[in-house]
């Protein structure tokens, strides 16, 4: 036994650095290979309708590539049609109200200022002359470099925002770009789909053609079960909304609860932006009813969200609760809001990778090489 651990330890110190070499060039290779990474994910999806098609129907490979491509892209028009549609109508119904709200929002303002804070600068102002002239200058100077600070605070802000307008304008024919290179490339990956494969296998060594096999089998199965996680999920968010903005008697209930569930895939804000700013208003209005049913809304969002987005995302993608609790967790707290975004996809990578048991081999080849 003691012979063989020189061995282990050479081939686990094998395994590491090959690992950290393959994420050094995919970090540092993602952002010049990401669309065709895109294109080849889309190609996923799109090659068992094309296969679909091709079989039953007897379309032609091509006809088949393009009638798919053709309807996802009529599929995603429609569905921004149907958004911009109820975001025109909720916007058109809110500008009407407008005028009322600022209306309403200038008398609180002003029953704040002269029920709070004149009163609190008057006593300030009194305070302050009670104070020796030394003191006083010192806080007028204190007070005056704050002031300053924060005009050089607000213009640095909007001049930083100005400079954004031009740079993102100046990404756009890129992006243009971009878009036109991930639809012809995700039509030419599907449309030669048996010939691309055929070639990548008969580069690769049998093994890892088994393990690559394995692995896109179980990439697909946690990809669908996670993208129907959060359509279960987003329809959650959806239902209680609507049914409660119902029973609130809210304008627009459908809209507003529309809008909610999209914002409700945003990192760390989620339905958040929509209700906390919401809420506040209602508040400093004085709509104390509605204030109190908002947040009973929100809070049930939340509580459910944290409750069931772990549960869900496990039986949708095949792992257990707690391992997808942690991997959630872990990626949070190492990397911040990003980890929003990259902990689901690790969520599907590590599931994959131990459903072909490339862990297992991997410390087979560690152990008995």
């Amino acid at each position: 036994m003691y012979k063989q651990l020189p061995y282990q330890l050479m081939r686990f110190f094998i395994v590491i650095i090959l690992c950290t070499v393959l994420l050094l060039i995919f970090h540092y290779a993602a952002k010049f290979i990401y669309p065709l990474i895109i294109a080849v994910a889309l190609s996923l999806g799109m090659h068992p309708a094309v296969t679909f098609l091709q079989k039953r129907f007897k379309f032609p490979r091509v006809i088949a590539t393009l009638t798919v491509l053709v309807a996802g892209f009529l599929t995603f028009i429609s569905f921004i049609f149907f958004l911009v549609n109820e975001i025109v109508h909720g916007v058109i119904s809110i500008a009407d109200k407008i005028p009322g709200y600022f209306s309403k929002g200038t008398e609180v303002l002003d029953n704040l200022t002269t029920t709070y804070l004149l009163p609190f600068y008057q006593k300030l102002a009194s305070l302050l002359h009670t104070l020796d002239e030394e003191q006083q200058i010192t806080i007028r100077e204190k007070i005056t470099d704050f002031a300053n600070n924060i005009a050089v605070a607000a213009a640095e802000f909007l001049q930083q925002l100005l400079l954004t307008i031009p740079a993102f304008i100046s990404t756009l024919p890129n992006s243009v770009t971009i878009i036109i290179f991930i639809v012809f490339a995700a039509y030419i990956i599907t449309n030669d789909w048996d010939t691309l494969r055929i070639k990548v296998k008969s580069i690769l060594p049998n093994r890892f053609n088994d393990s690559g096999k394995q692995i896109m089998i179980q990439l697909k199965k946690a990809t669908v079960g996670y993208i129907k996680a959060q359509i279960t999920l987003i329809f959650i968010t959806f239902v209680i909304i609507l049914i409660g903005l119902i029973i609130l008697q809210v304008d627009h209930p459908l809209t507003i609860a529309f809008l909610a569930a999209c914002v409700d895939l945003l990192p760390y804000v989620g339905t958040g932006i929509l209700f906390i700013p919401w809420i506040l208003y209602l508040y400093m209005t004085g709509n104390f009813p509605l204030t109190i049913g908002l947040i009973i809304i929100y809070m049930i969002i939340v509580i459910l969200r944290q409750i069931l987005e772990p549960k869900v995302l496990a039986t949708s993608i095949g792992l257990h609760p707690l391992a997808a609790l942690i991997i959630l967790f872990v990626g949070v707290q190492m990397l911040g809001m990003l980890g929003f975004l990259i902990a689901p996809i690790l969520l599907i990578l590590v599931n994959a990778f131990y459903k072909a048991e490339i862990p297992q081999r991997i410390w087979h080849f560690i152990l008995k090489g």
